[in-house]
């Protein structure tokens, strides 16, 4: 982009361009040193917060040290009772007797608790195996009745035309697949059980 030369008439607007600058940069300067002037008045309002800060952490300092003198005190008084009883061995002999006796006999309890436990546990365990294997031996047994049913209806009705007989047959082996399902199921869920 070109520039064109100036012409005389431009001499005013730089020179009244130069005075806007300066009214402009007078501006921001007093602007700058209201900024200035603020900034200080706030410097000083938390100077004096941080003096106030200062002499109220000071009194709570002292007035903690003073509680802690009285608890001082007052610890080194229970300490010095405490060392007194702490001079009597044969009560604290005693007592640690009857501690352990105690602590013995829940041991001991506890072992009885965890043997019945192991009992109760074998017992459940072996009552699911002897129903689990009688739900089989049902299911075996449901099974072989109803093909029994299946041969002696079919015996019976050999006569009959063959779609009665095929009609039958298709009843029967959807009861038999019915069966099987349900005895599977069932022992599906004796073994969850077990687990």
């Amino acid at each position: 982009m070109k520039f064109a030369p100036r012409r005389p008439s431009t001499r005013r607007s730089l020179s009244s361009d130069k005075k806007d600058i300066v009214s402009f940069l007078k501006r921001m300067l007093n602007q700058r040193m209201d900024e200035v002037a603020d900034l200080n008045d706030q410097f000083s309002i938390l100077q004096q917060a941080k003096e106030a800060e200062k002499a109220a952490y000071e009194m709570q300092l002292g007035q903690m040290r003073h509680e802690f003198q009285e608890t001082k005190d007052k610890l080194m008084s229970e300490n010095m009772l405490l060392a007194d009883k702490l001079a009597s061995l044969e009560e604290f002999r005693v007592q640690k007797k009857n501690l352990m006796a105690k602590f013995a006999a829940l041991k001991e309890k506890l072992r009885n608790q965890e043997e019945e436990h192991k009992e109760i546990m074998y017992k459940l365990e072996k009552k699911a195996v002897l129903d689990k294997d009688r739900l089989k031996k049902e299911m075996v047994q449901k099974v072989n009745t109803v093909a029994a049913e299946f041969h002696q209806v079919s015996n019976d009705h050999m006569a009959e035309t063959t779609k009665h007989a095929t009609c039958e047959n298709v009843a029967v082996s959807s009861q038999l697949a019915k069966k099987s399902e349900k005895s599977l199921v069932l022992i599906q869920e004796i073994d969850l059980v077990m687990v």
